[in-house]
C-alpha cells in the first residue's frame, strides 16, 4: 500500500513554517501535524499559516477527566480540522466523550474531524513498559487498540511496527496513524525507539506516515518527501526485486 504523509511541524520558526505549507499545501496526499509545541507557543494562531484546518491533524493528545475531554474536543472541534488526538489510556467514558463533544460541534458539518486514539508512544518500548504494566508492548497495544474500535473511534495512533496486527487482528477499518517514520539520509534524534524508515514502509499497513525532522532538517525537503513516496511505495520496491 501507499502511504499518505503528514509532515511534523516541530517548530515554531513562522520562516520554516511558512515554507513548509506553501511548499506542500496542494498536494492531496500531504497534511500537517501540529503537536503541543506549536500550540502551547501560538495557540490558534497558526491557523493564519495553515490556512486550511482540514489539512491539519492537531495531536494535543487529550488526556483528563471525561467532562474536561467533552468540553475540550467540543471547544477545539469549532474548526473542521483532519484529526485530533485523545489518549486511550483514559478509559472508555472519556472516549466517549470525545465523541459526543466532537458530534455536538460539528453537528451541522458535512465532513466531521476524524478522531483518532493514541496506544503508546513511540518512545516507549519494553524497557520503560515496566514502569506502569508487566504485560509486553503488543499485548498493552492490543488491548487498547480493541478499546479504541470499540467506542467507535476512527482511527489510531500506533507505530507502523503494530499496524499490520492492528489491521489484520483488530479492524482493517481502522485507520493507522504512524508517528516514528525516518529517512535514513535524516534519522534525526534517538527519542523514539518503535522506529521505521520509509525504505521499510511498504511493508507495513500505515495509512499515514508521521515525519517530522528527516524533512524539517533536510536541506532540500521537496526532494526528501518526493523520496518519501518513491521508497515507501510497494510497486516500487517489487519492480526492484524482480
Amino acid at each position: 500500500m501507499q502511504s499518505k504523509l503528514i509532515i511534523a511541524i516541530d517548530t515554531t520558526d513562522p520562516t520554516i513554517m511558512k515554507n513548509m505549507y506553501n511548499s506542500f499545501k496542494d498536494n492531496p496526499n500531504i497534511s500537517f501535524k501540529i503537536g503541543l509545541e506549536v500550540f502551547t507557543s501560538l495557540g490558534l494562531k497558526f491557523l493564519e499559516i495553515f490556512e486550511q484546518p482540514e489539512k491539519v491533524f492537531l495531536d494535543l493528545k487529550f488526556l483528563d477527566i471525561p467532562n474536561t475531554v467533552y468540553k475540550s474536543v467540543k471547544s477545539i472541534c469549532r474548526y473542521p480540522f483532519k484529526f485530533i488526538t485523545v489518549h486511550s489510556l483514559c478509559g472508555e467514558e472519556i472516549l466517549q466523550a470525545a465523541i459526543r463533544g466532537r458530534d455536538e460541534a460539528q453537528k451541522n458539518f458535512t465532513t466531521k474531524t476524524k478522531l483518532l486514539g493514541v496506544t503508546l508512544l513511540t518512545s516507549m518500548d519494553e524497557n520503560n513498559l515496566t514502569l506502569f504494566s508487566s504485560s509486553s508492548t503488543l499485548i498493552n497495544i492490543t488491548e487498547l487498540a480493541k478499546r479504541i474500535d470499540r467506542v467507535g473511534f476512527d482511527g489510531i495512533v500506533c507505530s507502523a511496527l503494530e499496524a499490520n496486527f492492528i489491521k489484520n487482528n483488530i479492524s482493517s477499518e481502522l485507520i493507522t496513524v504512524c508517528p516514528g517514520i525516518k529517512t535514513r539520509e535524516i534519522a534525526g534524534s534517538n527519542d523514539q525507539r518503535r522506529v521505521v524508515f520509509t525504505d521499510e514502509l511498504h511493508r507495513f499497513q500505515a495509512d499515514y506516515a508521521v515525519i517530522g525532522r528527516s524533512i524539517l532538517n533536510s536541506p532540500k525537503p521537496i526532494s526528501t518527501v518526493n523520496n518519501f513516496f518513491k521508497e515507501s511505495n510497494y510497486e516500487y520496491h517489487r519492480g526492484i526485486a524482480q
